[in-house]
């Protein structure tokens, strides 16, 4: 987590050249593991007991937001937000039923207007099809196909044929050899919008297997398709 933060003030750094201050940051981490966060934030709990007071030990800690005992229907926030923070709980949490809810988000979702260049519907039921097993995407899509007449939009027949292409294509396990590329396409597609909610790398890398690394060589792999 301060990797990440410092690597936001060297942008700033790089943004004004000549700043007289930092800009503040308030890490948050959303965790939604199978048992509760039971570890210290305070970075500097991570040195030995006897040098912590020391003043060349740095102080820093994140908030926590332990969302691993949490059922879907209290996950807050607004509605990407919302959607993102339900789908990461169900991908670490299948069991708990989080279909109906999602579907109702997303119906909503696709009666607004578009922003930031990024089709978020898309985003969204591609990673549902990234993390899920075959049964509880058919749950979701048997959801779809009860709640959408109800919802309006174009949301169902969008669905369907992204999890039409998924059944095809099979479960992705983030790993670029061997992908055909409308896979790459959507591989970046997901972690560029997950980037764009503010999604750490770590959470990225644990859901999709792939680390930033990998994922500039995938961009760089896409780009060229685009040539």
């Amino acid at each position: 987590m301060l990797k990440y933060c410092c690597r936001i003030w060297d942008v700033n750094l790089h943004e004004r050249p000549t700043p007289t201050e930092l800009r503040p940051i308030v890490p948050l981490v959303f965790y939604q593991g199978e048992r509760s966060w039971s570890y210290s934030t305070e970075f500097a709990d991570l040195f030995a007991e006897g040098v912590r007071a020391w003043p060349w030990v740095p102080r820093f800690s994140h908030e926590l937001l332990d969302q691993s005992g949490m059922e879907p229907e209290e996950v807050q926030g607004d509605l990407k937000a919302r959607l993102m923070q339900l789908l990461l709980l169900a991908a670490y949490h299948p069991g708990r039923l989080w279909q109906e809810l999602v579907v109702e988000l997303l119906a909503t979702l696709s009666s607004l207007p578009p922003e930031g260049g990024m089709n978020y519907i898309r985003v969204f039921l591609i990673y549902i099809l990234q993390t899920q097993d075959r049964e509880a995407i058919e749950l979701f899509q048997e959801v779809l196909q009860r709640q959408t007449p109800q919802l309006g939009g174009d949301l169902m027949t969008y669905a369907q044929e992204l999890l039409a292409e998924g059944r095809t294509e099979g479960r992705t396990e983030g790993r670029a050899e061997g992908r055909t590329e409308g896979k790459l396409r959507n591989q970046v597609e997901v972690i560029e919008g997950m980037l764009q909610e503010g999604i750490a790398w770590a959470v990225i890398e644990r859901v999709t297997g792939v680390h930033e690394a990998q994922f500039e060589s995938l961009k760089q792999q896409v780009e060229e398709m685009n040539e």
